[in-house]
């Protein structure tokens, strides 16, 4: 009874250490990821996170632009985190050689694409809606009836 004891004392001794090491391993894998350098390319990435869509959605946009190789990687990290549901949408200019945690950072921080607009003196309410709508990355969000 006594080597009995001994043999799955040890046998948990050393599941426990096989637990430790796996969990150890992963870590060190996720960080690696983490800060490896993204996507193809030396030129600055447009890319648009919608209203309201979930951080596994935006890590697949990336996957399938092949600026992230591993998707479900990043998913898991922003989601053990608590910071997957954080993102803000927008237009972004991702910068090449950026690593997945740069990513993750500046869609927190809402770092997105600016765009410039001039508003020219004497223009009516019909020449300020036609020069919005001739530029498609801008969106009015008034319209006639809010003037």
């Amino acid at each position: 009874m006594q080597q009995l004891t001994k043999i799955l004392s040890r046998l948990a001794l050393g599941l426990v250490g096989a637990v430790v090491l796996g969990v150890g391993a992963a870590a060190l894998y996720l960080d690696h990821y983490l800060d490896s350098a993204t996507g193809p390319g030396a030129a600055p990435v447009e890319f648009r996170i919608e209203k309201g869509q979930s951080f596994r959605t935006v890590s697949r946009a990336l996957a399938a632009r092949d600026i992230i190789t591993k998707p479900w990687l990043l998913d898991f990290y922003a989601r053990w985190t608590g910071r997957a549901g954080r993102i803000h949408a927008g237009d972004y200019l991702l910068a090449p050689g950026a690593t997945p945690r740069d990513l993750l950072e500046q869609f927190l921080r809402g770092d997105v694409r600016l765009f410039s607009f001039t508003l020219v003196e004497g223009w009516n309410q019909w020449d300020l809606q036609r020069a919005i709508a001739a530029r498609p990355e801008l969106e009015a969000t008034l319209g006639p009836e809010d003037w």
